[in-house]
């Protein structure tokens, strides 16, 4: 029986998938891969500046890595700045979020668990972080 699925994915094949002021593109997940990628996921993101992400959690490890730009990154109420070739990890369970700081957007790779996000309380990312 053959598997279907993709297991080389261009970033340019993948239509982006926008949330607000995020836009994601996924390259390795259960969905895209017909189901041979089961535990681990890989995306990047465009964060426009000035914007939060939602606070939200996974089951697994989550780890990123700035391609371009100045990301902070807020993990169990505490703020980290990072810069480009910068590398963050948000533990499993932990909630966290993240926005570019500017002045251009952001763009970060993140590889993580294929699980579902889960938002903890109101979805707001529409304020932004005072400076």
């Amino acid at each position: 029986m053959e598997k279907k699925g993709r297991l080389v994915v261009d970033l340019r094949d993948q239509p982006p998938k926008i949330s607000s002021n995020i836009c994601y593109y996924d390259f390795i997940n259960p969905e895209i891969t017909g189901g041979r990628s089961k535990d681990i996921a890989i995306s990047a993101a465009r964060l426009e500046p000035g914007r939060w992400t939602y606070f939200h959690y996974h089951d697994m490890d989550e780890a990123f890595y700035v391609l371009k730009g100045r990301v902070a990154f807020e993990i169990d109420g505490e703020i980290y700045n990072a810069e480009e070739n910068s590398t963050v990890l948000v533990p499993a369970k932990v909630k966290h979020k993240y926005r570019s700081l500017g002045p251009d957007y952001g763009f970060i790779l993140i590889i993580g668990g294929a699980d579902d996000w889960r938002y903890e309380g109101p979805k707001q990312n529409s304020y932004k972080l005072s400076d």
